[in-house]
């Protein structure tokens, strides 16, 4: 009963929904729930959304708590989809190994000076996607390896992890290189490490893991790279129009007119970067940036120009009504999951002020089922830019 749901770019989602106890099974109708049928991260779900055909897995992962109250005859469920599951793993690191002759593995290092994960490597970068790959083979397997750069292999002895989760991968050659370091015992999660290779990089990337196949892919530099507009907006009084429930759109100005970026590695390194007419037009704003380890003062340049922080920030807070009926049906040709990062177009006009006429890139899509079952669904929107 009324569940929320939320799909996101490149981070966790997930669900919360309310179950009765005496709820009886769909495929099993004279069947209820059993006793401690349900745990936490013991059980896994799927949720699907029945629309044309046998329906859209819009996410899938374990369930994450569950609640029960003495008021109250139903039982309140979460669940973490696959990408939050990330955030649960870290590098395999054993202290006992370690200490048992294992230290002359570590660091692990990319590009892999010692032959820790195979051949010994040049000193030279290597491409992020070795990297990004290693990171998610070692959640089930130690040591992981990159070769060959596509293929999903595993090295003659690698140890199977006892209770890890199986993902599968489609990470192609990003053509963006750099070095990278995890030293022993490092607490960082798994998606932190590929949240950060994603800033280190001059392009970036996006990635997700998708439902039903566990597998994880990867963006360079975004998932949207036709760069088409999925759908228009144009909500007005018209029947036709009726989808759209809200649209609320804010101009916050800039967040800065003048940008410094710093970073450091073997030397400190930085970059400026502003815009005359920007200035001229806002004022002097100053915010600065810490990207931490970087060699590159371009590539510091380059996200500091990637923060779209000197044009005016203008946010769009979007909500549909059962978009299984817009003229291009929400639940089918592999959407909603590829909605994400995707662009649509909005247009309308507060007269006489100002006109909203611009594109927005979809960032996460948020669903809210009310006890009619009416469908909302919220589209988390950033503006797009264009030079």
């Amino acid at each position: 009963m009324q569940p929320k749901v939320d799909v996101r770019n490149s981070e966790p989602g997930g669900f919360s929904a309310e179950l009765a106890l005496g709820q009886k099974k769909r495929n099993q109708p004279l069947l209820g729930i059993a006793r401690d049928e349900f745990v936490p991260y013991e059980t896994l779900y799927e949720l699907w959304r029945q629309s044309t055909g046998g329906g859209v897995c819009v996410s899938e992962g374990e369930l994450s708590s569950i609640n029960l109250n003495k008021d109250r005859d139903t039982v309140l469920i979460t669940g973490q989809d696959w990408i939050a599951h990330l955030q649960r793993r870290i590098y395999p690191f054993n202290p006992e190994l370690y200490m048992n002759g294992d230290w002359v593995r570590w660091p692990r290092t990319w590009p892999d000076v010692k032959g820790t994960h195979g051949p010994a490597q040049s000193d030279n970068p290597v491409d992020v996607s070795i990297i990004v790959r290693q990171l998610i083979q070692s959640i089930r397997y130690e040591p992981p390896t990159g070769e060959p750069p596509i293929a999903t292999t595993w090295p003659s002895g690698a140890a199977e992890t006892l209770g890890a989760m199986a993902f599968s991968h489609n990470i192609p050659v990003t053509g963006h290189t750099t070095k990278y370091q995890i030293y022993p015992g490092d607490p960082t999660f798994i998606y932190d490490h590929i949240r950060k290779l994603s800033e280190m990089t001059e392009a970036g990337f996006e990635f997700d893991i998708t439902p039903l196949s566990r597998e994880f892919r990867l963006w360079s530099p975004r998932r949207d790279n036709q760069q088409i507009a999925m759908y228009t907006i144009a909500p007005s009084d018209l029947e036709a129009d009726g989808p759209v429930l809200e649209f609320d759109w804010t101009n916050e100005g800039p967040d800065a007119t003048y940008l410094v970026g710093l970073a450091a590695g073997k030397h400190k390194v930085g970059a400026v970067w502003t815009d005359i007419d920007s200035v001229e037009r806002f004022g002097r704003h100053d915010k600065s940036y810490d990207f931490g380890e970087l060699q590159n003062p371009d590539m510091v340049l380059q996200l500091l120009q990637d923060q779209n922080d000197i044009h005016p920030q203008k946010k769009l807070n979007l909500v549909l009504l059962n978009p299984e009926f817009l003229p291009l049906n929400f639940y089918t040709g592999g959407r909603p999951r590829n909605l994400i990062g995707a662009r649509i177009f909005v247009n309308h006009d507060f007269a006489p002020l100002h006109e909203v006429h611009a594109y927005f890139r979809i960032n996460a899509i948020n669903w809210d089922i009310d006890k009619s079952t009416n469908e909302s669904v919220g589209l988390e929107l950033e503006m797009v830019y264009e030079p």
